[in-house]
């Protein structure tokens, strides 16, 4: 036990918990069920206890898929009236529900390999009840790189969504100087992106949303320490299958190889074109950063070469190339600067 505190008076029980270390097996609808740990909580007029648990999906022979999580079991106390005694209420513990952690996945099946997990949410803020699964699988012999697969799957108060996507890694060539090393798709509705001017990768719920699809290639020119890009395109409709916007977004990589997250480049293009049909709206934006070797850079912040954008809406309409406040430039080791704009 752990801070357990025990008073004359209710709620009798103020805090406290209790972990053990026990494992034993059960079976669980033909599955085998191992508790690697039991623990309690308790907390003034409430009390939970958790389990570590691991399934075995497959046959132990078979060295297949496995399963580990933690869930949880609430009971609230309710305080009934005492005729005997006023002052002292009788009390009676119930079940309150049960909240299943996130469950993580591993495992091999023949020439499958599976690892990843599953988030079980409720009451978020943002995605409400439902849960979340990003899991990466590999095929012997055929696809060694791992492939992901990510989905959502949720309600809100007045509707449901969903969100599915796949990213299958594979060199295909499709002209003499050009791989496709991956090809990607997913769909979803009642969705939108957080940031939609910014292609903003991630996805929340919308209510009537409708539809959309996702089409996204990665491809190499030659040799990918040459040219990388990844490109995606986005159509999404409304509730009333009508066109809500067109969305193209790409980023692109010279002499650096394969495009990471946070690794500075020579040379970098990102490029976001989104066509907004319910506004009525044309916006595109296009950002070059420049950094070779620390001797030639670009004068904006991370090496921010020049920016473009183009912006069409009935009210408004503009062209720029840089700005007084955000020029294009270079700066040459430290000796000399250069700055314009149009």
């Amino acid at each position: 036990f752990e801070g357990l505190h025990l008073i004359a008076e209710s709620p009798y029980i103020t805090g406290g918990k209790f972990d053990s270390a026990v494992s034993g097996g059960i079976k669980l609808s033909g599955f085998d069920v191992t508790i690697n740990s039991v623990s309690l909580d308790a907390l003034p007029g409430r009390a939970s206890m958790g389990f570590d648990v691991q399934v075995a999906l497959m046959n132990k022979s078979d060295k297949g898929v496995g399963a580990n999580t933690r869930f949880l079991i609430y009971a609230s106390r309710e305080d009934k009236p005492n005729p005997s005694n006023t002052r002292y209420p009788r009390q009676k513990w119930a079940y309150s529900g049960t909240f299943v952690q996130k469950v993580f996945v591993k495992g091999n099946i023949s020439v499958f390999s599976i690892n990843g997990g599953i988030d079980l949410f409720r009451n978020h803020p943002v995605y409400g009840d439902g849960f979340h699964g990003d899991v990466g699988f590999t095929i012997s012999k055929i696809l060694k790189d791992t492939a992901r697969v990510e989905i959502y799957f949720g309600t809100k108060i007045n509707y449901k969504y969903w969100f599915a996507k796949i990213d299958i890694p594979q060199d295909i060539p499709v002209a003499p100087a050009i791989t496709l090393d991956k090809i990607a798709g997913g769909a979803y509705s009642n969705m939108e992106r957080k940031e939609q001017l910014n292609g903003d990768p991630e996805y929340v719920p919308k209510e009537n949303a409708g539809l959309g699809f996702i089409a996204q290639v990665g491809l190499y020119v030659k040799d990918k320490k040459l040219f990388y890009a990844d490109a995606q395109l986005e159509i999404a409709f409304n509730s009333n299958k009508g066109l809500r916007y067109i969305q193209f977004s790409g980023k692109g990589e010279f002499f650096s190889g394969e495009i990471t997250t946070g690794k500075p480049v020579p040379v970098m293009a990102m490029l976001n074109m989104t066509f907004d049909n319910e506004n009525d709206v044309f916006h595109s934006n296009l950002k070059v950063y420049m950094n070779i070797a620390n001797a030639i850079q670009g004068i904006g912040p991370e090496g921010l070469l020049g920016e473009s954008v183009i912006h069409c809406d009935p009210s408004d309409w503009y062209i720029y190339i840089g700005r007084p406040s955000l020029p294009l430039g270079v700066n040459v080791l430290g000796l000399f600067e250069t700055q314009t704009y149009f």
